[in-house]
């Protein structure tokens, strides 16, 4: 029997199997530091990303705390405006009360009638007070009177005092409440 020749020696082949073993065990080290090295980027992608995101949304942040700001500026001139309207609006309502009030005392004026006091209250009521010379004086002036009852602009309206002077008049107390 023949028996081969066997070249190589066993401290060889140890020395081809360590070899071998390094290769694959170096191809494997490039695969992971290959892979970490992905990975590395891919983090570094997604933290860089995040990071532009949030400085984004800080000043989308900022930007929408300006605005704020400034319609709460508006909002304070606004309701400002709005009470000086009010104020305005109300003392206009209150001068038209007062000339409503006024025609009706001009309305109360007849030939003869002599008014002495006059009181307005703040709800627009009248206070009047005056004499007439003549009996016809006051059958006009209590006509007028009438035709202010007729207009229901008042609740309430009184003669608390009519009576003859010494001289020969009326006097006239007449009272007109809202």
């Amino acid at each position: 029997m023949k028996q081969g020749v066997n070249l190589i020696s066993r401290e060889a082949q140890k020395t081809l199997r360590l070899l071998k073993i390094k290769q694959s065990l170096k191809m494997t080290i490039f695969g992971v530091v290959g892979v970490f090295l992905v990975l590395a980027l891919l983090v570094f992608l997604v933290f860089f990303f995040f990071s532009q995101t949030l400085k984004s949304n800080q000043n989308k942040a900022n930007r929408l705390k300006e605005g704020i700001r400034a319609l709460e500026k508006n909002e304070s001139y606004a309701v400002i405006i709005a009470n000086r309207v009010k104020g305005v609006s109300s003392l206009l309502k209150e001068r038209q009360s007062y000339l409503e009030t006024m025609d009706e005392i001009g309305n109360l004026s007849v030939p003869g009638f002599l008014l002495e006091n006059l009181e307005i209250d703040d709800k627009g009521g009248l206070k009047i007070s005056g004499s007439c010379d003549s009996r016809e004086c006051l059958a006009s002036f209590d006509e007028k009177v009438e035709e202010i009852r007729a207009k229901k602009n008042y609740s309430q309206i009184n003669y608390p005092l009519v009576g003859r002077s010494i001289k020969g008049g009326y006097n006239i107390s007449l009272e007109l409440k809202k």
